[in-house]
Formats: structure tokens, sequence, C-alpha cells
């Protein structure tokens, strides 16, 4: 019962402070690139296609 409690406090704690943020590098926008509202670095990984044949 505590670790239900607990996955619950975590949970609505973290839908109470999340935020939206839009990128747009036309202006209207809280940032222009996706680095800036990144705060830094971004490592881009391709995801593998798998194909099943049937």
């Amino acid at each position: 019962m505590r670790y239900l409690t607990a996955t619950a406090v975590l949970t609505l704690y973290g839908a109470a402070i999340a935020e939206t943020w839009t990128v747009d590098d036309d202006g209207a926008a809280d940032f222009d690139n996706i680095q800036a509202a990144a705060g830094g670095l971004i490592y881009m990984v391709e995801c593998p296609v798998f194909q099943i044949d049937a």
C-alpha cells in the first residue's frame, strides 16, 4: 500500500509542475531552436527499423 501511495503522490507532483514550451524559429515562441529549449547538447539517436516477414 505504501508503494501505491508513493507512486500516486509522485505522479500527481509531476503533473502539477508540467509546462509546455514552444519552439519556433519564426518568433512568437519560448525558444527559437531545439538546443536552447533542451538547455545544451542534443543527441540524435536513430531508431532501428524492424521488419517482420509474415
